[in-house]
C-alpha cells in the first residue's frame, strides 16, 4: 500500500509541475511501459482536473487506507471482464466512533458500488471463525430479484433477495470470496470479500 501512496503522491508532483527534469522524466518512462502506472495517471489526472485533492499525505491514516482500496478497486474494475463492486466504505478500516456499537458485538459495515447498484453488507459474528452476513441492494428497480452467491475454494453458498431487496448467508466461515450479483440470469457484478 505504501507504493500505491508513493506513486500518487508522485503523479499529484507530476500533474503540478513540481518534479525536476529527471523525476519528470522517470514518470513519463513509467507512463510508457507500466499499463497499471498508467492507469492509476488517468484516475488521479481526473480527479485533479476536478478539482478534488488526491493527495493522501494530509489525510488520517483510516482514510488513506480507504482511499487506496477504492483506487485499488477502481483500477481492478479496469482491468477485469467483469463489473467489480468498489469499497465505499468499510468500518473495519472507518471506525464507527467509540459508544455506536454495542461493546459485546463487534459487527462491520461496508458499502460497495456494483455497476447501478449500492450494496450493503453487515458482518455479525457467529463464532471466532464464522460470520453471519446480511446484505441489502438497492437498485433503480426495487420489484427486481438478485440472486446472490458467495464462492471460496470450491465451496458455493447461494441465497436470493427477498421484496426488500435483503439477503442472508447464515454462517460463512472466514475466508476470502468472490461474491457474484446477477439478476435474471446476468450478471450483474463481483465484490471480492476478504472475513
Amino acid at each position: 500500500m505504501r507504493k500505491d501512496q508513493e506513486d500518487i503522491e508522485l503523479l499529484v508532483s507530476y500533474l503540478k509541475g513540481k518534479l525536476d527534469k529527471a523525476a519528470t522524466e522517470q514518470v513519463e518512462t513509467r507512463l510508457r511501459t507500466s499499463a497499471e502506472f498508467k492507469r492509476m495517471y488517468g484516475l488521479v489526472a481526473d480527479l485533479h482536473r476536478k478539482g478534488i485533492n488526491p493527495e493522501t499525505a494530509i489525510m488520517a491514516d483510516s482514510a488513506k487506507k480507504l482511499s487506496m482500496r477504492m483506487i485499488r478497486d477502481h483500477l481492478k474494475n479496469a482491468a477485469s471482464k467483469f463489473v467489480q463492486g468498489v469499497t465505499i466504505y468499510d468500518s473495519g478500516v472507518l471506525p464507527l466512533p467509540e459508544g455506536v456499537r454495542p461493546a459485546t458485538v463487534d459487527t462491520r459495515q461496508i458499502r460497495y458500488r456494483v455497476g447501478a447498484c449500492d450494496v450493503e453488507l453487515s458482518l455479525y459474528p457467529v463464532t471466532p471463525s464464522s460470520y453471519e452476513l446480511i446484505g441489502h441492494i438497492s437498485s433503480d428497480r426495487p420489484d427486481r430479484a438478485f440472486e446472490v452467491s458467495v464462492k471460496a475454494g470450491r465451496k458455493t453458498s447461494k441465497t436470493t433477495t427477498d421484496k426488500h431487496e435483503i439477503f442472508r448467508f447464515a454462517r460463512l466461515d472466514v475466508d476470502k470470496y468472490v461474491m457474484v450479483i446477477r439478476s435474471q440470469g446476468e450478471e450483474i457484478g463481483r465484490i471480492d470479500l476478504d472475513l
